[in-house]
């Protein structure tokens, strides 16, 4: 004979264990503060790499074969760098938005860091890529199979790289932990959306807020900047997986 006692308990470890849904508000906290522990991991070690002085040291006017030397050295270094700087922050981000989103944590802890981080890494190169084609054009536009890209759109895609790819690997991280793979290409393709709109909104900001801004630089020189590229980096990843998260679970539910 089961006792009112009985059923209470096993009606609240019930509770606990299958109606447990993730929180977006929970999501966008640890976004944001993963972002921010980037931004700590940056101001402690950037820059890991250096141009040697030799290099960096040219004359005035700049003759062309120490100019293409001192790009080709800022192209490596910057490279190395990004891709360190934001390979930990996107461990950082992945790390702690499993920790908010995920019942099941451990999982989730080490696909959502290790994707989140191995993918961050990759679009710290990719944004140095573009950065540097924007060095060498003076900010200009650039043609691409017919389609004219001015300055403000190269910036975007610089940073869509860094944080379009660091949404992507956490939002699979943390899909493939709650779901399996599908979760995981579904929760991913929010993450990546939520990245590349965080990249817009930030130089579109940036671009009316900060006018003397470069965007000759993957990660801007002013502190300010660089505090509000991480806070909407962050926040914008971690609410569209949150959404993402949410959305399968009322599916799952109904």
């Amino acid at each position: 004979m089961v006792t009112t006692k009985e059923t209470v308990i096993a009606s609240a470890s019930q509770v606990s264990t299958s109606d447990w849904q993730p929180s977006i508000v929970r999501v966008v906290c640890g976004g944001l503060v993963g972002s921010l522990i980037g931004l700590a991991i940056y101001k402690g070690i950037y820059p890991i790499y250096t141009i040697p002085f030799e290099v960096s040291n040219v004359p005035s006017p700049v003759p062309a074969p120490a100019l293409e030397k001192l790009e080709a050295y800022q192209y490596r270094v910057d490279c190395q760098n990004y891709s360190i700087v934001f390979g930990l922050t996107g461990l950082a981000v992945g790390i702690v938005c499993a920790l908010a989103a995920l019942k099941d944590q451990v999982k989730g802890v080490i696909f959502a860091g290790a994707l989140g981080g191995i993918l961050s890494g990759v679009g710290g190169m990719q944004a140095a890529m573009i950065v540097k084609t924007i060095r060498q054009t003076g900010a200009g536009d650039i043609v691409i199979l017919g389609i004219t890209f001015d300055s403000m759109t190269q910036s975007i895609l610089a940073q869509a790289a860094i944080w379009g790819l660091m949404g992507l690997g956490v939002g699979a991280g943390i899909g493939i932990a709650s779901g399996g793979t599908m979760a995981g290409i579904k929760i991913a393709i929010f993450g990546f959306v939520g990245g590349v709109f965080a990249a817009a909104a930030f130089i579109v900001l940036s671009a009316f807020a900060f006018p003397a801004s470069s965007s000759s630089f993957v990660v801007p020189l002013a502190f300010m900047e660089q505090v509000i590229m991480m806070v909407i980096g962050g926040i914008c990843i971690g609410g569209a997986i949150g959404v993402g998260l949410r959305k399968r679970a009322k599916i799952g539910s109904s």
